[in-house]
């Protein structure tokens, strides 16, 4: 399949085949507006979007996609985008704003993307902004098979009531699904309002996301007329600041029990926490989610392994390490001996979090924790169980601790040690994995420990040559059987 390049040095008058605006034929475009016009990519081709800010408004065009089709930010501008001069465009967000003038100017009424009943698209590492009076997201017709993965839905300014996702006339086996999305939402209608004429299983997912606010209303609604299947599934999200109902479901007429699944979320400070249509109960099946909301439920039945009393503190991160000299975290990530780490998910219905990182982590404890982050970098100074230096790390139950290591365009071969104590899985032992640095041409590798029960054991990984100087990133992952299994790391050594 074709792939196609926007970036802020192109031009709509180039073929799109190149990232590279200073070559003789192949450059890229420069809106993203080409790229999903009529005379844009096809079905089954993929577009990077170079880092930068695209003020534009967009309503599909392209003849609908029969596969699936990738819209793709390039933040760490992996795809070597350069610039009219020969330069390689700085790495950064990618910025797609209803600001079409500047960010001084009234930015457009209309929403940022009307997928215009296309299907089969998905938009990642995107940062979406929208302006006055309409939705973000949009679409008003059929659109099937669409995905949002790892990008920022957000809204900065007052003025119209609209929701930020605004989904109507889903139809049966839709298949939508919000992954890792951050949602921030200043709307009096709320987050994202889903609508279906289907009356089987539309399938519709929400999977750690982080919905920040929605004012007045709801995060995430669903209605329709009559339902006789399941529909919408919402799992391991955190929601923070909601008016009326962080998930709300109205239909009206129901005859298939639980169309809407909510679990293992983590909510904190809202108004009403799950919601549902007068006397329908059996519209929504919670389970093992904190509920710290001034009314956790309404006709919505007690859900299994859930919390809704106030007697949880979620512990979660402010956004504000720095002030104490500690290492800065995520907003929203749970605080060491949090109630949200560990706290049970009934089954282990996804893998990894809001961060793409491994569940459970952080919490000395196999179960995963409720909301859209686990703890990550939580070893602790290690100075009985060591290797040759005065001080290691351990990893104390699963999880993983990330270290940077400064690296020469030169051949870099880099190892560490590793070890395990008898709580430790043997089947499931250690591991280092040094992570794609693409920025300088650095590809992934994963070493597994293979020695015996507390026995150091260096992992080397194979030689590599950065295309530049820069960082890469080594990371140390304990895989037990228990919670108090133990896994050490020490004497890292760059040669």
């Amino acid at each position: 399949m074709a792939t196609y390049y926007v970036s802020p040095s192109g031009s709509d008058a180039n073929n799109g085949l190149g990232p590279d605006a200073s070559a003789a034929v192949n450059k890229p475009w420069l809106t993203i507006g080409k790229a999903l016009g009529a005379a844009g990519i096809a079905s089954g081709a993929t577009v990077y979007i170079a880092p930068g800010t695209y003020r534009e408004v967009v309503s599909v065009a392209m003849t609908s996609a029969t596969v699936e089709t990738k819209v793709l930010g390039d933040p760490l501008n992996a795809q070597g985008f350069k610039d009219g001069s020969g330069l390689l465009l700085t790495p950064g967000r990618v910025i797609w704003t209803a600001w079409t003038t500047d960010d001084k100017t009234l930015p457009s009424t209309s929403a940022t993307l009307n997928l215009n009943a296309r299907d089969f698209l998905t938009f990642e590492f995107l940062y979406i902004i929208g302006g006055r009076g309409q939705a973000i997201l949009a679409t008003t017709s059929n659109s099937t098979n669409i995905t949002f993965r790892r990008c920022v839905i957000a809204c900065f300014t007052e003025g119209g009531t609209d929701p930020l996702v605004s989904v109507t006339n889903l139809v049966d086996n839709a298949a939508w699904l919000f992954e890792r999305c951050h949602f921030m939402a200043n709307r009096v209608q709320g987050g994202v309002s889903l609508s279906s004429t289907g009356s089987n299983d539309i399938d519709v997912t929400f999977r750690n996301c982080l919905f920040n606010g929605s004012r007045y209303a709801r995060n995430i609604s669903w209605s329709n007329t009559s339902v006789t299947g399941n529909g919408l599934l919402v799992e391991g999200c955190t929601f923070f600041g909601s008016g009326y109902g962080c998930v709300h479901v109205y239909n009206t007429a129901v005859t298939q029990a639980y169309p809407a699944i909510v679990r293992g979320n983590l909510i904190i400070s809202c108004n009403t926490g799950f919601v549902c249509a007068s006397g329908a109960n059996a519209q929504m099946q919670e389970s093992y989610n904190i509920i710290n909301a001034s009314v956790p439920r309404t006709n919505v039945d007690v859900g299994t392994g859930s919390i809704s009393d106030g007697s949880y503190c979620a512990l979660i991160d402010a956004g504000s390490s720095w002030l104490f000299g500690l290492l800065s975290r995520p907003m929203f990530e749970p605080l060491a001996g949090s109630a949200a780490l560990g706290f049970g998910d009934g089954g282990g219905w996804i893998t990894d979090d809001i961060l793409g990182r491994v569940r459970p982590s952080g919490g000395a404890s196999l179960s995963k924790a409720t909301g859209c982050f686990e703890r990550h970098d939580f070893a602790a100074k290690e100075t009985g169980t060591k290797d040759a230096s005065d001080a290691g790390i351990v990893l104390t139950g699963p999880g993983d601790h990330d270290i940077l290591v400064a690296v020469d365009a030169t051949s870099t071969t880099i190892s560490i040690k590793a070890r395990f104590d008898s709580t430790h899985d043997v089947t499931t032992k250690p591991q280092v994995i040094l992570l794609a640095a693409p920025e300088i041409g650095v590809a992934t590798e994963t070493k597994t420990m293979t020695a015996a029960v507390d026995t150091w054991e260096t992992l080397t990984f194979s030689a590599f040559t950065p295309t530049a100087k820069g960082w890469v990133t080594i990371r140390q992952v304990s895989r037990p059987a228990a919670g108090g299994g133990k896994a050490f790391f020490d004497t890292l050594a760059i040669a």
